[in-house]
Order: structure tokens, then C-alpha cells, then sequence
């Protein structure tokens, strides 16, 4: 979290036995030079009033103050941001140079010893006399600027700004606007009347301007803005024969379309990428798409563009292998809190039982529904119906009222709580399952069901009435079960009946009618059915029924309409995606009177809530998962007119759904569902130089990937590296792990490690990614890790420890077995490596020689999430886990930094060595270094949950060992690039540098790690006290 490219990505370890029981003390920090970053700003002098702005294209170099020599010049992109290569150790004087700007040198002195330095505060160059500035801007809500940045699609557009007199003659410019559309023109010959031409891609805005004297000082901004409008994106379908999948097999050609609109209708152009870089892009709405022959995730993304500066982006995702839809969740007793263990969980008649942890995972064929049905004898029945994969899934067992009695003598049983229901059970009424009659003592399970409850009833509130499809309005509910002593089912005798009575809906008596249908549940169907009727008698229904089940009072409306919801932040920059899964709290008035709500689980991107009342207005509320419960996000739609449907259940991906937002300005109104979050300019996981096609070719050339046959496929890399090319087969000394990497790529990680040369600490490792992409739900993740299914691709590394300076190199493999130049670890799609590993690994890239200086991370074991199912759980993977911790103490990681922050952790994570056999980590208390004695729940509140993963592999000023770190000399660059005071649009949010970091830090809640930060108590007392969004 500073103003620096170090940034939260994927880590790797190996694994080794080690005699001693703990680390033992660094060496000395090798000494071979380091580089040099920082951003260059505009500054005020005595003729200029300019505010900070990062400048693009001003030349960087250094003074060697002991040679008496300089290095050769760089420039800086469009972020303001330069990296000189690694110099020799020595002393230097930072110096600046632009066109139209005063040349200088940064007057604080750096020494080159063996770590990169990077500049704690913003070097400055004041323009030359005459000088205005601004920010190029796009008309409409959201604001946008004139600026985009896509290594994926080859795309890179910055606004050009020129100033031009009365006849037509350039005058000042042009200049290139920075990563947030602003600009800074110097050299303004006089003042009077002039027009500001900005070009964005193809379209040029021009604003009228008299400027005076004062104007070019720069105290004033001159912001120009374009009437453009950005495209949008509706949505995107995938086709396999004309019809809508969201799976496929592999080696299937599916079309994929995606519909967008221009409301300035501008001629849209198109670029395709996917996850596998193996697509020819078209410049058109629709592209044929051949997925890999092997069981896969990919993902395809498209970016549309209007020619003049307006973008727009969105994502697909097909899975082909297996046709298993994974549901899964946590079942609870809703009065205790407490898991349940062995209750049965019903899938579409599937069947599994949950574990000591309530856990449960289950996969089933793609069905249009998805029927889930909870049991466990003294416990009400809970069904459940879901429209595609679900994870997570919070359900609650409510307790039974019991009640036994003698089966010759009948019996009654009430339940009486916020509402009542009772039954009373005529002698000798009862039978077995093979229709002999019950004799001695039966047990009997009352339950009313709460209808102010989420998901109060069993089912979606599908039925069957008169022999056509209806959606009900329930007035009360109530479940009956019968057992014997042995606890097996009984029913009614053929002709006997049981009489029942429920408490009305307290909201919904006034409009209650005097008789009403009585429904039952079908467990099978997930419907319910027509069974009889049911008078009101004061605040009660009473009736009678033939047999055992749930039972519902209700009346039926025929039309029914539905909401299609998709989960989407590239409309809006100022919004973002809630990690997956997420808790979709539906509430709206129902017909009968009083409130109706239901939580919805969000797994997917494309989500359908259906059988809601036409024409109603509905509140949408995002809610986390897990965690402390938090409204993220809330909005009100409207449902629409009915959707047409037969069977109130529109087909994937939902187009008859009527439903949208008032709010929205495009076609149809879109329902989309994200939530705030401050816009990131710079892309995640970016290193300076942006990595390219032809640097990774040079580099994969360099370690022997391309150009020769030992590292030229996965399959050839493991045998190169002594292990098995099957995964479930380990050799000797190999150590394996699986586990979902929650505090920075959110994959499932299949991980394997194994020492090559104990003296030198030789070590070699790879990591497959698993799930549903960069972000997935986290159970499905580890369940395809462990079943090694739904690969995404594969980094393998290598650390040989004779190198000077040592280093780990990078590989990657896609999930067909051949060599990978640019896996996506993220939203933003593929980058090309050993950039996008050095983001976290730390180290440096000349552009084709090896990777210089990078580190093995260590596992921090408590960031993780494991499975809770097939017997991958932390306590069991303990022993894996510590050797491979070993293994980085012996690769010497990070040791330029005498701080020795990587084994300084692992040590803190095993006190007992982890060198030591049956040592197992230990987060009571929660590690924090000793440089933060005087603020620990700081540093265990932010570095620890959003910084720590990759800021130990860097440099010993930025590794987050010390407070003083922060509250020093960086504190500035954390104030202007996490926790930006502005309230420009444009404000800079750089850092955390990962997308999930990112995310974690500013949807965090108890504590905010923003609001945690600022805070002069419990933080580094920022400006204002605050960080704002």
C-alpha cells in the first residue's frame, strides 16, 4: 500500500527437511545494485501555481556521484511512473528533463546498495513559463475521463491536448494526458483567446478559452469535456446449435454474441481475447469460439468501442469436462447456531449428508431447477430452489415441536411460538410403510412456519391449481412428520384423516378469505399441489388433510413476472464486483398483505429471480456471504409485466424477463448488480516495463522454454524437475497442498513442491489454478483442485541458488499441457509473464535475460480457506504445509532485505521451528512483527489481511516490518495513492496493487481497513481521518 507497482499475486513455496529446528539468521544482504522507480509530478515554483499532476513522457535518469557519470534515460508512462534498470551500487542524484518543462534533480541523494529503491515521496519538474492544465472528460453520469489501458487487447489510449489560436496554428502542445484524463500544458506564449483541442482516440473536443495571465500560472483548471457517450453492454450469450449453454465439451465451437448500444450512435467496433490466448479476434458483434479439447474453465472477453475515447468490457465463462453443477452450503440449527451433522441433503435426487461442520458439496447434472431439500428427524423440512450453481448456501433447521402418544389412542401436538399450528391425530389412524397399523408409542414433529422469515417456505412458490401453473401467496404454513419408536415414517391409514389449524399471517388477516386452497409440497418437483381446502375460523385456518407433509393456505395469481440480475462493474468505474459468492436480500410487499423476503444466492454472473407479482417495485440489497452482515449495496427495481413464460421459469440466460431499473439510462433498463468502489487506474499486477509478446518470447528463449525440449510443455517441465506427470502420484520428498489463496488470486490451488539440492537449496515448484476464474467461489475452487478438474492454467517456478543475485523464474502451462506467455490472474485478462509474477514475487526484468532477485513467498496458512468436505481441511495439511514453508527458509527468499521479512513470518507463524516435525502453524495470537508492538491490531487489521502477501518480498523500506514504515516518510505516498483525499473523480486509488486485495481492503467490514488506517487512534491519522471512495 504504497506509491509503489508492489502489489498482491500469486506465491509459491517448495518443500525440503531441514535438520535445525528453526531458521537460522539471514546473511548479510547481497550487495549487487538495484533499481530505481518513483512517479514524476508537476510542481509549483515562483512563477507557477500548477497543482501535483503525474506527468507522462518526462525523461528520468541518474547521476552517479562517484563515477561522475549518467545512466541512460527512461521515460515515464502514462501513470507518471519510471523504472530505471539496476545500476551498481553507489550514490546518485535523481535528475528530470522535459519537453516544455525546467530540468532538474531531485534534491534527495540515493545509495544503490542491493535492493530496488523506490522513491518515498513524488519527484517534482516545474513547466516552463505559460502553462495550463486540466482534465479531459466525457459528458453523461458516471464521470468518465479520457483514458484506457488494456495489455490484454493491445490498447492504449491517452487524451492529446493542443492549444490553437484564432487561426488554427498550434501554439502550446501537444501533450499526452495521464492515466486519470489530466494534462499539463506548459509553454503558452501569451494570454488571449484560444481554443483547447483534445483528442481521445479518434474524437477531438475543443473548449473556447480567454486566458489571462493569472489563468497561466496554473491556478485554475481548464477542464475540457466531451458530449461522447460510452457504449454499453447489455449482455453476452453463448450458443452451441442455436441453443443458449453455459457449459460446454471440450473441443465444442460455441458463438458467443454480446449486445451493445451507443446512444450517440457512433459505429461500434469490436476486440476478442480469451483465457487461453488462442483466439483470432473479429471486429464484430459475434465470434466463433473453439474451446481446448481438455476439461477446462476459460473465459472470453470482449471490449467494445466507439472511435472516440468510449469504452466498455465484459467477460463470459464456459467450463467444459464433467456436466456436474456444484451446490454446496452450511446447515445450521436456526435456534442454536449450531452445524448439524448427518442431516440429509437432497439435490434433484442426488443425495449426500452434511459433515460434523454442516458442510456439504454436491454435483448434479445442468437442470433448468435445482430442488435442494434439507432433512433430519425433530427438524421441519427446508427446500430450497436454485436456477444454476450455488455456493455457499446459508440453510437453517428449525426444531420440531414433539410430541409423543399412544398410535391406538390418538394424539395432539401444538406448536406454539410466534405462531402456532396444531394437529390432532384420530385413534388408530396411523400405518407403517408396509400399511400395517402403528401400535405402542409414536412420535409426532409439528412446525409453523415464519413467514417474516427469508425463504419462509419450502420452494420458489411454483404450484399447481387446477391443473395449471400458479405461484401462491402464502397466509401460513406448517410441517407434519410421524414416526415410530424406531424412528421410521408413518402415514395415514387409506381413508383416515388428521385435523389441522395454523395461525393466519398477522400482516395478511385483513385481506385473509374465508376459505382458501390448501397446498402440499412435492419434495421431488420442488411444487407445490392443490390438496383440499381450509376455512377461517377468527385468526386460524382449519381444515383437514390425508397425509403428511408441508402444508401452505394459499390463493394463486396466474401471471407471474421475473428480474434478470447481472453481476457487472464495467458500466460504471466507480463500481465494482462483490467476491462471489454474495447474498442477494429480496424484499417486496406481497399480495396478501405485509412483506415478503428471500435471500438469493448469487453464484453466477448472469442470475434470474422469477414468480415475483408483475408490475411491483422490489428492494435488491447486496449483502457478503459470510463475515459481519453489512448492506453493501441496495436498490429498487421494478419487476415488469409478466414474463410469458409456461411454466413461470423463462429459459437461460433470461432475455423474457420483463423486470428493470428505473434508474437506468440504457435500452430495457438493465437490473445490474455491483456495488461502490474507487475507480483503479493503473492495471492490477502491473510492472513497469508492460510486459509484451516479444519480451516473454525473449525470456521463455532465455531459460530454454522455447527453443528447446526440456521445458517446452508442462509435461516436459515436470520430468525436467523429478516429478510424476501425474498429479495424484507424489515421489519421494514431494510435498502437496490444496487450498483456495483467499487474501490475493482467490483460485483453488493444487500446489507441489519438491528440493532439488539441499546445499544450495535448489527447489522447484508448480502451481495448477482451479474454479470458475480469477475471483470464484471459493468451495467450488478447492473441490475442482482436489478432483484436479476445470484446470485454468498452471505457474511453475524454479530456484536454483547459484545465481547472482539469486533468483526464482517463472513458467506458465495452459490447461492442454503447452507453454503459456500470458495466463490471466485477474478481471483484466491475460499479461504477459515475468512481469506478472514479479508484481508480488519482487525482483526485476531487463526485458530478456532471467528474472533477477525474486522470492518464493511464504504460505501464510491463515489467509487460506480449505475444504470443509473431502478431507483437505487445514488440520489435516498441516505437515504439508510446514515443509513447504521449510523449503523457502532454504531458498534464501528476499535477501537483499536485512530485515528478513519472509522467514521473519514463517518463524512467527511456527514458533515451535518450522523445521521441527508435528510443529503446526499458529495464529493465536495472530502474528504481527515486533516493529508493530506499539499498534499490533493495526498491522493485524490491514498489512496483515491486504498488504502482507506480496509486501514481504519487497524491498526492506516497503515490507510492512515496522510501523515507522508507514507513519515516516511513506505516509505521504500512502495518503495520495490509497486514501487520496481529493474529491475529483479522477482521484487516485493505485494501491492495494491486486484486484482482490483491492477489493478485500474497501468492502471490509468490523473493522473498515480504510476507515481503520486513517483514523489517528487506531491507523497512521491520515488527512481528514478518512479514506474516500
Amino acid at each position: 500500500m504504497t506509491a509503489t507497482r508492489l502489489v498482491w499475486g500469486t506465491g509459491v513455496a517448495v518443500a525440503l527437511s531441514i535438520a535445525s529446528c528453526r531458521t537460522p539468521p539471514p546473511p548479510p544482504p547481497v550487495q549487487h545494485g538495484g533499481e530505481v522507480h518513483g512517479y514524476v509530478v508537476s510542481g509549483g515554483n515562483d512563477r507557477s501555481r500548477v497543482p501535483l499532476i503525474r506527468l507522462p513522457n518526462i525523461r528520468v535518469f541518474l547521476k552517479d556521484l562517484t563515477r561522475n557519470t549518467t545512466t541512460p534515460k527512461v521515460t515515464t508512462n502514462t501513470h507518471g511512473y519510471f523504472a530505471i534498470p539496476r545500476q551498481s551500487p553507489g550514490r546518485y542524484q535523481l535528475c528530470l528533463e522535459g519537453d516544455g518543462f525546467i530540468a532538474t534533480c531531485d534534491p534527495a541523494l540515493i545509495s544503490i546498495a542491493g535492493e530496488t529503491i523506490i522513491l518515498d515521496h513524488e519527484a517534482v519538474i516545474a513547466p516552463e513559463p505559460g502553462v495550463l492544465h486540466g482534465t479531459v472528460l466525457f459528458g453523461g453520469k458516471p464521470p468518465r475521463w479520457c483514458y484506457q489501458e488494456s495489455q490484454q487487447f493491445g490498447t492504449l489510449v491517452a487524451a492529446k491536448v493542443t492549444l490553437v489560436n484564432a487561426g488554427g496554428t498550434a501554439v502550446a502542445g501537444p501533450v499526452t494526458g495521464n492515466s486519470s484524463g489530466q494534462y499539463v500544458l506548459p509553454k503558452v506564449p501569451a494570454a488571449g483567446s484560444y481554443r483547447i483541442a483534445a483528442v481521445c482516440d479518434s474524437g477531438t473536443t475543443t473548449r473556447a478559452v480567454s486566458l489571462t495571465a493569472a489563468d497561466l500560472t496554473g491556478a485554475s483548471a481548464f477542464d475540457v469535456t466531451s458530449t461522447n457517450v460510452a457504449p454499453v453492454i447489455l449482455g453476452m450469450r453463448a450458443t452451441l446449435a442455436g441453443q443458449d449453454v453455459r457449459r460446454a465439451s471440450p473441443g465444442d465451437v460455441v458463438k458467443v454474441t454480446v449486445a451493445a448500444e451507443d446512444r450517440d450512435h457512433d459505429p461500434l467496433h469490436y476486440k476478442w481475447a480469451d483465457s487461453n490466448a488462442s483466439i483470432t479476434s473479429v471486429d464484430a458483434p459475434s465470434i466463433d469460439w473453439k474451446l481446448p479439447a481438455v476439461g477446462s474453465t476459460n473465459i472470453l472477453w470482449v471490449q467494445v468501442s466507439d472511435g472516440k475515447g468510449g469504452f466498455a468490457t465484459d467477460r463470459i465463462t464456459i467450463q467444459t469436462g464433467a456436466n456436474q453443477v456444484p451446490i454446496s452450503g452450511i446447515v445450521t440449527n436456526r435456534a442454536t447456531g449450531a452445524p448439524i451433522d448427518q442431516a440429509d441433503v437432497i439435490v434433484n435426487g442426488t443425495a449426500v449428508k452434511t459433515n460434523a461442520t454442516g458442510a456439504f458439496f454436491v454435483g448434479v447434472p445442468e437442470r433448468k431447477r435445482y430442488v435442494i431439500n434439507v432433512k433430519k428427524p425433530t427438524f421441519a423440512l427446508v427446500s430450497r430452489i436454485v436456477y444454476g450453481a450455488a455456493s455457499g448456501l446459508d440453510l437453517k433447521l428449525d426444531p420440531a415441536q414433539h410430541t409423543t402418544f399412544d398410535a391406538r389412542q390418538g394424539g395432539r401436538t401444538v406448536y406454539e411460538r410466534k405462531v402456532s399450528a396444531d394437529v390432532t391425530f384420530k385413534p388408530g389412524s396411523l400405518v407403517d410403510t408396509k400399511g400395517a397399523a402403528a401400535v405402542g408409542p409414536v412420535h409426532s414433529y409439528v412446525f409453523a412456519y415464519d413467514l417474516t422469515q427469508p425463504n419462509a417456505i419450502p420452494g420458489d412458490g411454483a404450484a399447481i391449481y387446477q391443473g395449471r401453473n400458479a405461484t401462491m401467496v402464502s397466509y401460513g404454513a406448517l410441517d407434519v412428520a410421524v414416526t415410530d419408536g424406531g424412528g421410521q415414517p408413518l402415514a395415514l391409514a387409506p381413508g383416515a384423516t388428521a385435523d389441522i389449524g395454523l395461525t393466519i399471517h398477522p400482516p395478511a388477516l385483513a385481506t385473509a378469505p374465508a376459505t382458501i386452497p390448501l397446498f402440499t409440497f412435492n419434495e421431488t418437483t420442488g411444487i407445490w399441489v392443490e390438496d383440499g381446502t381450509l376455512t377461517k375460523s377468527g385468526n386460524r385456518y382449519v381444515g383437514t388433510v390425508k397425509h403428511f407433509s408441508a402444508f401452505n393456505a394459499d390463493t394463486v395469481f396466474s401471471n407471474t413476472a421475473c428480474i434478470k440480475m447481472t453481476v457487472f462493474d464495467a458500466v460504471d468505474p466507480n463500481k465494482g464486483i462483490p467476491p462471489f459468492p454474495f447474498k442477494l436480500h429480496v424484499s417486496y410487499t406481497s399480495p396478501a398483505g405485509g412483506p415478503n423476503h428471500n435471500d438469493f444466492p448469487v453464484t453466477e454472473k448472469v442470475n434470474g429471480l422469477f414468480r415475483v407479482p408483475p408490475n411491483i417495485s422490489v428492494t435488491l440489497e447486496i449483502h457478503p456471504n459470510s463475515g459481519p452482515d453489512t448492506v453493501m449495496q441496495s436498490l429498487t427495481v421494478n419487476s415488469g409485466g409478466p414474463d410469458g413464460s409456461a411454466d413461470g421459469f423463462p429459459d437461460f440466460p433470461y432475455g423474457d424477463c420483463k423486470g428493470f431499473d428505473p434508474a437506468s439510462t440504457a435500452t430495457g433498463k438493465p437490473v445490474i448488480l455491483s456495488v461502490d468502489l474507487p475507480p483503479h487506474d493503473v492495471p492490477y499486477l502491473d510492472v513497469p516495463p508492460a510486459g509484451t509478446d516479444a519480451a516473454t518470447t525473449a525470456y521463455y528463449t532465455t531459460l530454454g522454454a522455447i527453443g528447446g525440449t526440456a521445458r517446452d510443455t508442462f509435461t516436459h517441465w515436470k520430468a525436467t524437475n523429478g516429478f510424476n506427470d501425474n498429479p495424484a502420484v507424489l515421489v519421494a520428498g514431494e510435498a502437496n497442498a490444496m487450498y483456495y489463496n483467499n487474501g490475493d488470486l482467490q483460485f483453488g490451488r493444487d500446489m507441489h513442491c519438491r528440493q532439488q539440492n539441499a546445499t544450495t537449496g535448489q527447489a522447484a515448484c508448480y502451481v495448477s489454478n482451479y474454479g470458475t476464474g480469477p475471483a470464484g467461489p471459493a468451495d467450488v475452487a478447492i473441490h475442482d483442485a482436489i478432483l484436479k478438474q476445470n484446470v485454468i492454467a498452471t505457474v511453475a517456478m524454479e530456484y536454483d541458488g547459484t545465481t547472482n543475485p539469486d533468483s526464482v523464474q517463472f513458467y506458465a502451462y495452459k490447461a492442454d499441457n503447452t507453454l503459456f506467455k500470458n495466463p490471466a490472474l485477474d478481471s483484466e485478462g491475460n499479461k504477459f509473464l515475468p512481469q506478472l509474477c514479479l508484481a508480488c514475487h519482487g525482483g526485476s526484468f531487463n526485458g530478456s535475460a532471467k528474472v533477477e532477485g525474486a522470492s518464493f513467498l511464504p504460505f501464510d496458512v491463515f489467509s487460506f480457506l480449505y475444504d470443509q468436505v473431502q478431507g483437505f481441511s487445514l488440520n489435516n495439511q498441516q505437515a504439508q504445509l510446514r515443509r513447504l514453508n521449510a523449503i523457502i527458509s532454504a531458498t534464501k527468499p528476499n535477501n537483499t532485505n536485512a530485515n528478513d521479512p519472509i522467514r521473519g513470518l514463517i518463524n512467527g507463524l511456527y514458533p515451535c521451528g518450522v523445521n521441527t516435525a508435528g510443529c503446526n502453524a499458529s495464529d493465536s495470537p495472530p502474528f504481527a512483527p515486533s516493529g508493530w508492538s506499539g499498534k499490533p491490531d493495526l498491522y493485524r487489521n490491514v498489512p496483515r489481511k491486504d498488504c502482507r502477501t506480496c509486501h514481504v518480498a519487497q524491498p526492506s523500506y516497503l515490507d510492512w516490518t515496522s510501523l515507522s514504515q508507514m507513519t515516516g516518510g511513506l505516509k505521504n505516498q500512502i495518503q495520495r495513492y490509497v486514501c487520496d483525499p481529493s474529491t475529483s473523480p479522477t482521484r487516485n486509488h493505485f494501491m492495494p496493487h491486486g484486484e482482490v486485495p483491492f477489493k478485500t481492503f474497501w468492502f471490509s467490514t468490523d473493522p473498515n481497513s480504510p476507515t481503520f488506517l486513517a483514523d489517528p487512534g487506531s491507523g497512521i491519522g491520515l488527512t481528514g481521518g478518512t479514506c474516500l471512495k
